[in-house]
């Protein structure tokens, strides 16, 4: 099945992909595109401070690659190819500068606001006392916690830079006491102790052996019966018919180390690290919540 008119307009064209990345190929090809690999030899060296954005690199980074393996392709037999895909992975450009920090943040906080109360009432939460939302930015969405729930004290957790300018982002009210915020290393740092922890458009960011990690360090965090709550846009088992979503990963593919998962492939990973009793509600748009329970080895 075509993903989208666009690839519909590719099938019948010479399409070369400048990386040899396995997984730009699989999200490519399950998206209906056929195409050649031809890996880059341009050399990575360009300023990152340059550039007045991220994405602004990223696009140079990207334009380049194709651009030499285009030359290199007519060089050699003189037939360019009709398209070159220079797809790039940004690496550490989102905190280059409290300026951008906060720009992202913004843009996160807006986008989490749109959603929060579909996520803070996708399930009954009432039974956990205590919540955990890791990389939680703002805290957009541990507010919603906090009002939804008024008995829940609700810990935020991000990096130290985050959580520094995390105060530019909180209205006075009641749900301030219910709010705190923690800073650290998800990776790295000890999790603060909840009933409930929150992945809100985490897991997508990373591969699979980095979502392991993360899972594995919030089930040492847990007590059975703790809960963990996923938000991510889910593709179906095929991965051809979820237009939006195939969309969606093939960005979070060019610009992080990530990608969309069918629930399938979460409730494996959730299960390998014991969380079971997997339920999931579709929340509108592209969004899905995934609720798990940890349970006794």
């Amino acid at each position: 099945m075509v993903l989208c008119p666009v690839i519909g307009k590719l099938l019948h064209k010479r399409v070369v992909l400048a990386s040899a990345s396995p997984r730009r190929q699989e999200i490519l090809s399950n998206a209906g595109l056929r195409f050649e690999v031809v890996p880059s030899k341009f050399k990575e060296k360009l300023d990152k401070a340059s550039f007045a954005t991220p994405y602004g690199y990223a696009m140079e980074t990207a334009k380049q690659k194709a651009l030499e393996v285009a030359n290199r392709l007519y060089q050699k037999d003189l037939r360019a190819p009709d398209v070159v895909i220079g797809a790039d992975t940004i690496v550490d450009a989102y905190y280059q500068s409290p300026e951008t920090r906060l720009r992202f943040m913004r843009a996160m906080h807006g986008m989490t606001k749109l959603t929060a109360c579909q996520v803070a009432t996708a399930f009954n939460l009432s039974r956990f006392s205590s919540a955990c939302d890791v990389g939680g930015c703002t805290g957009a969405l541990a507010r919603e916690l906090a009002r939804e729930y008024p008995r829940m004290q609700v810990t935020v957790f991000d990096l130290p830079d985050i959580i520094e300018l995390a105060a530019h982002f909180q209205p006075p009210g009641p749900q301030a006491v219910q709010i705190h915020f923690a800073a650290g290393d998800f990776f790295r740092d000890p999790l603060p102790s909840a009933e409930l922890y929150v992945l809100c458009r985490i897991l997508h960011d990373w591969p699979d052996d980095k979502v392991h990690k993360l899972l594995s360090r919030v089930a040492e965090s847990c007590k059975p019966g703790a809960g963990l709550l996923l938000v991510e846009t889910l593709l179906d088992e095929e991965k051809r018919v979820a237009q939006r979503a195939l969309m969606q990963s093939l960005n979070m593919l060019v610009q992080t180390e990530g990608k969309e998962r069918s629930l399938g492939e979460y409730q494996c990973l959730l299960e390998l690290h014991g969380f079971h009793q997997v339920q999931v509600v579709h929340l509108g748009g592209v969004l899905d919540a995934i609720l798990a329970t940890k349970v006794a080895p």
